[in-house]
């Protein structure tokens, strides 16, 4: 199994696609402009805010999307290619494959993810700010590594997309879609139904989203999503001409 996941991760790491996760790291950089530049905010850092800004955006729109065009552009782009077709010729486990593809998304949702929230930490170091509690840290750490569970599991719906179409742009189109009727949806009774409200209701949100909404319909809205597209991949995956 091993050597699938490997394999997956090299021909990841050979694809201009690994480029797109650059964007992740831009909430992080308006975080800082608006704590380091702004007259209203930069007198003194406060880093639950300044954190809270970065998860907003990423858990509402960035991450969501990112994935979603790197998973769409994993499963998407060998049957654009007819590599699937060639691959399926020979006597490989499909389900190595597929689970090899997703576990090479899940090292990359995990790795941006702690990457971008020491990023924040380090360049929140360089302004003036609130001394850093130990407990504040490690509390916002605990959410980023919950967003990689949350965004794995979103991101699976796409993957489905992706391989039942056998192609890359309705899987991005879909994931786009999704996640920007997520604006309207998570400030309504709604987002405790809906999917992609989820990592937002699920992490710290300030601001955004009905704090009342119940937190285990969220994640049940998520747990769903996740055992729809898994079921939909596997079918598709194990069955495919």
């Amino acid at each position: 199994m091993m050597k699938y996941i490997l394999a997956e991760i090299f021909k990841y790491r050979k694809a201009k696609i690994k480029f797109c996760t650059i964007v992740l790291f831009i909430p992080t950089v308006i975080s800082f402009i608006i704590y380091g530049f702004n007259e209203k905010y930069n007198s003194l850092l406060l880093w639950e805010g300044y954190l809270n800004v970065i998860l907003n955006f990423l858990n509402d729109i960035v991450a969501p999307i990112i994935y979603g065009i790197i998973a769409a552009y994993i499963f998407g782009h060998e049957y654009e290619t007819k590599t699937m077709n060639v691959m399926f010729t020979y006597p490989i486990n499909r389900m190595k494959l597929l689970f090899s593809k997703l576990a090479c998304i899940l090292c990359i949702i995990a790795i941006t993810l702690i990457l971008v929230f020491f990023t924040s930490i380090i360049l929140g170091l360089v302004l003036k700010h609130e001394s850093l509690d130990i407990d504040l840290l490690i509390y916002y750490f605990i959410s980023f590594l919950k967003m990689i569970l949350f965004h794995f599991m979103l991101v699976c719906i796409t993957c489905a997309v992706a391989i039942y179409t056998k192609n890359v742009l309705p899987g991005i189109i879909f994931v786009i879609s999704a996640t920007f009727a997520n604006i309207v949806v998570v400030n309504s009774h709604l987002s405790a139904f809906y999917p992609w409200s989820a990592p937002v209701l699920l992490s710290p949100h300030e601001g955004i989203g009905r704090t009342f909404i119940p937190s285990t319909l969220s994640m049940i809205s998520l747990i769903v999503i996740f055992l729809i597209g898994l079921a939909i991949s596997i079918k598709k995956y194990r069955y495919v001409e």
